[in-house]
Formats: C-alpha cells, structure tokens, sequence
C-alpha cells in the first residue's frame, strides 16, 4: 500500500486535497510554509488516502516567489 500512496502523491492527481493547517513565515526575502494535508484517490487501480506534512521554502526572486525546496512526509494520521 505505501507504494501506491506514494505514487498517489507524485502523480498530483488526487480526487480530493484538503488543507487541514497551514503556517507561514516571511523574513525579507525568504518565506518557509508548513503544513498538513489530506489527499486521496486512485493510483495503479488502487484508492488511497494520506496525510502529509509539508515544509516548502520559496525566495522572492525577481519580483515573484520561487519555490528553492519542497519536503513531504506521509504521516498516520493528523
């Protein structure tokens, strides 16, 4: 099953995602966001859910945020 989960979360095709927290924090030029979500759905004919917390770091570059790293780690539950 964590095999199918996992590509469930590459695919970024879930049937559903919800947002279930999320904290953000902005120094100058660099923001970091953290989180949990929530998505499921079907991957390799298999349906799915997990919950995931994140932490992705952007830099405002240029006049616009870019995304420098993103980390995920699927959890039990929330």
């Amino acid at each position: 099953m964590k095999t199918e989960l996992l590509a469930l979360h590459v695919a970024r095709n879930p049937a559903f995602a919800a947002d279930l927290g999320t904290f953000l924090m902005v120094e100058a030029a660099t923001a970091v966001v953290t989180g949990v979500d929530h998505i499921g759905g079907t991957a390799f004919g298999h349906y799915g859910e997990m919950y995931l917390r994140f932490t992705d770091v952007l830099v405002r570059r240029d006049g616009r945020w870019q995304l420098v790293v993103q980390q995920a780690t699927s959890t039990s539950g929330f």
